[in-house]
């Protein structure tokens, strides 16, 4: 477990600030930023990317961005993160066989899809096998001061009018 930042605890021990947790989704089109709230341009930021179009260009060669992964998204569609499973162990047991098996951390999150969003996404950009990031932090804290609560490929993808509901498994 790494050591929390300094302004991280502040922000936690202020009961006044609510905790921010985002659902970080890597595609092969880019990163999709999913959130029970909105993100500002100026949050964007401070995840580490930008929200890229092409229309910057360094020394007139490179297109701004074009060596990163663009964040395409930033919708606030979170309605539940679901229940986070960890594994107990990092080692893998022995079982009575003889073989090796692992307890594989998993997490199910449920968006929001009554505009048929997740319907014309699925459409252009495949969502099963990209990476998803959860984090927890507080608004004006920069991303790599959020605490990461699970990393895993999504596995399972089940759309329906009302929401879509990924279950990933850890990496």
């Amino acid at each position: 477990m790494r050591p929390r930042e300094l302004a991280f605890a502040l922000a936690q021990a202020d009961t006044q600030r609510a905790p921010l947790m985002i659902a970080t989704v890597q595609t092969t089109a880019g990163v999709r930023l999913f959130t029970a709230v909105g993100l500002t341009d100026a949050e964007i930021a401070t995840t580490g990317g930008t929200k890229l179009d092409g229309t910057w260009t360094l020394g007139g060669t490179v297109t701004f961005g074009s060596f990163l992964s663009p964040i395409i998204a930033n919708e606030s569609r979170v309605l539940s993160f679901g229940q986070m499973r960890d594994t107990g162990s990092i080692l893998p047991t022995v079982n009575i066989r003889g073989q090796r098996s692992r307890e594989v951390g998993s997490v199910e999150v449920l968006l929001r899809n009554d505009d048929d969003y997740f319907g014309r996404l699925l459409a252009q950009d495949t969502i099963l096998s990209a990476t998803i990031e959860i984090a927890v932090g507080f608004r004006g804290l920069p991303r790599h001061q959020f605490l990461t609560r699970f990393k895993g490929v999504i596995q399972e993808a089940v759309l329906t009018r009302e929401q879509l509901v990924l279950r990933a498994e850890s990496a």
